[in-house]
């Protein structure tokens, strides 16, 4: 009897070390790197214009030649779209590709290639007209730039292989523009890497340490750009614990019409102690958009359930089951 009892205790103890095991998250967070540059520089990477119908307008980019040769710098005009939540935009490089809905290819004209020596900077302006008979709303696209050695032939078979830098330009066209976000939701997580280096962002709603970071899904409804400001705040039994400000940066990013984005914040180092205590934390966003009159808001929440509490609980479990089973052999 005892011999049994000693092995169900094992079993017991090994279970509960699984289970621990199985709850500790990552510990660390890194920032996603950086590709390497192309050889060129370019200023300013992100241009905001209001242009109404018939008016035109001017884009001034900074190119400058970083390499240690002369270069030639041809531009293109490239749409791009956003395909996840991340707000990245991925340009569409295919020249054959058609126009998107808000393309800003009809606004703009081709762009001259032209020398750069090495160390060298020129101002590339670029003019922007819109048409009388455009629709009001958003448009968008980017200005890249592709650098080759001076010295390259035109013979078909030899390939120059170079990267490219781009600068982004977001276009309005006011009029009839409707401003209008939706919240589709708000999640705890934990930021994190993958084997390969990258950035991942884990969302749940049971934590054993805490979570690190925080994510709001916002919908542009409208057929304009979007800048959703506010204020996130986490309270633990009523209680805030702790608050940050909503797409606070000095440039505030931008949803574009019918596109969902993700906008996470990361915790800093004196606000991760405060919420690792056992519990059920809630979520409250409230958010602003167009002239700050409109608002919406949503709610969340998460649990922290630290390990030792846990294990605590299945040892419980398992001792009252134990004795359950123990009754029962000694009724029998």
């Amino acid at each position: 009897m005892m011999t049994n009892a000693k092995r169900m205790m094992s079993l017991v103890t090994s279970v509960l070390l699984l289970i621990a095991t199985a709850f500790v998250l990552p510990a660390a967070a890194q920032d996603a790197g950086v590709a390497p540059g192309s050889g060129l520089q370019i200023s300013p990477t992100r241009n905001e214009l209001t242009v109404s119908q018939g008016a035109t307008d001017k884009v001034t980019i900074t190119v400058k030649n970083v390499t240690s040769t002369d270069i030639t710098v041809r531009g293109f005009i490239n749409d791009f779209e956003v395909i996840d939540n991340s707000g990245e935009p991925q340009l569409i490089v295919d020249e054959t590709a058609a126009p998107t809905t808000s393309s800003i290819k009809g606004f703009v004209n081709s762009i001259s290639e032209f020398q750069l020596l090495k160390g060298e900077s020129q101002e590339v302006v670029i003019p922007i007209a819109i048409p009388s008979d455009a629709t009001p709303g958003a448009y968008f696209g980017a200005v890249r730039f592709s650098a080759v050695p001076s010295n390259t032939t035109n013979d078909p078979g030899q390939v120059a292989l170079t990267a490219s830098v781009a600068s982004l330009v977001l276009i309005e066209v006011p009029g009839d523009i409707t401003q209008q976000i939706q919240l589709l939701g708000v999640s705890a997580s934990f930021v994190g890497e993958d084997e390969e280096g990258r950035e991942t962002v884990n969302r749940n709603s049971f934590f054993t340490g805490g979570p690190n970071s925080f994510v709001v899904d916002i919908k542009n409804t409208g057929n304009g750009f979007s800048k959703p400001l506010g204020r996130v705040t986490i309270s633990r039994w009523g209680k805030e614990v702790y608050s940050y400000e909503l797409n606070n940066a000095v440039v505030k990013e931008s949803v574009f019409p019918g596109q969902t984005r993700d906008f996470t914040e990361k915790l800093p180092e004196d606000a991760l102690g405060k919420m690792k205590s056992f519990g059920r934390y809630t979520i409250n966003v409230d958010a602003a958009y167009g002239s700050g009159g409109e608002t919406v808001n949503i709610t969340g929440s998460f649990w922290v359930l630290p390990v030792w509490m846990i294990g605590v609980f299945m040892l419980i479990v398992v001792l009252l089951g134990l004795g359950a089973a123990w009754l029962y052999k000694k009724r029998k």
